[in-house]
């Protein structure tokens, strides 16, 4: 985590006691992550924290975790799937139409390129890459300047912007990219608006106080809220939200001892499920697990149910 520890203290100060949203933030602790990947692939898919990426779905009723190499954890309200990943898979990011695999980072060329299933066999080269949670728009960050493009068409860019692209976010309007602007040092968003296949750039929001380099965590778009994270002068993570539309901030509560990262998690169910609670009546319905089963990965999708599966195999590797 990439941080700017002293200048999101002072945010944090200035923020403390503002309240607003009904954003619902859960935190992870290393140990929390690692017993939602021994829960669905047991004790033996456990990787390094560092190599270990905690995403939702955009219906916010999913997690799926992804040990770099190893398996990816797909956690829901009542349970929970497994499937093993190629060595070379670093990372992966699902869509919402079904859950298909829509993009994964992988070792290539003695570096880490991105792989989309229109994209070729070579690769898509980059500082940083994120897909925000719909799987349509991917982000490619080159340092000093960022290229969104569709998934299904990743060498044509949609936009490009003066700005070290961390994450990328799907708005009501179109979308939201987020990072580091070099010349002010500043956190800034920027959203993109999408017009009859036009990406025009807004005004970017200087998000209050917060310095480049702050780990942006999620967005949720009914808010309009940014969820942020950094250490403080302990070496202790602390966790804020930002409101773009009004400009406050508020503090994460309760925050649990150790916690290293955190998401927006509004789905009741799984919500209860993360908070060790009783999951709600309504998520024991036929109905409730018709809906859930309704969300996962197809089948045919799945890469570990694939007998040999390998992602790089999609893109007829040399």
């Amino acid at each position: 985590m990439h941080l700017r520890t002293m200048g999101f203290l002072a945010a944090l100060s200035i923020w403390a006691g503002a309240a607003f949203g009904q954003s619902n933030v859960v935190t992870f602790t290393p140990q929390d992550i690692a017993g939602l990947m021994a829960a669905a692939c047991g004790p033996q898919s456990l990787a390094p924290e560092k190599d270990t990426h905690v995403h939702r779905n955009a219906a916010g009723n999913m997690l799926y975790i992804v040990g770099a190499g190893k398996f990816e954890a797909l956690i829901y309200a009542q349970q929970q799937n497994c499937n093993p990943l190629s060595p070379e898979t670093l990372n992966l990011w699902r869509n919402q139409a079904d859950g298909a695999v829509s993009a994964q980072l992988a070792k290539r060329y003695d570096g880490e390129r991105l792989l989309v299933q229109s994209g070729g066999s070579d690769g898509i080269s980059g500082k940083r890459f994120d897909v925000e949670p719909s799987g349509q728009y991917l982000l490619v960050s080159h340092g000093e300047s960022s290229g969104v493009s569709p998934v299904d068409r990743p060498y044509v860019r949609t936009i490009d912007l003066q700005i070290d692209g961390q994450r990328l976010f799907k708005r009501p309007d179109g979308l939201l990219v987020v990072g580091s602007n070099k010349a002010t040092n500043q956190l800034e968003a920027v959203p993109v608006s999408l017009q009859g296949g036009t990406a025009v750039a807004g005004a970017p929001i200087v998000v209050p106080g917060v310095p480049a380099g702050v780990q942006v965590l999620d967005y949720n778009d009914k808010t309009d809220e940014l969820l942020l994270g950094g250490l403080n002068a302990s070496g202790v993570t602390s966790f804020a939200v930002a409101n773009l539309s009004t400009g406050q901030a508020r503090l994460v509560e309760n925050v649990k001892p150790g916690a290293t990262t955190a998401l927006f998690i509004n789905d009741p169910g799984l919500l209860a499920r993360l908070k060790g609670e009783p999951i709600p009546a309504q998520q024991g319905s036929a109905a409730g697990q018709q809906q859930q089963r309704g969300q996962q990965p197809r089948q045919s999708d799945d890469p570990g149910r694939k007998r040999g599966w390998n992602p790089l195999g999609w893109f007829g590797r040399d």
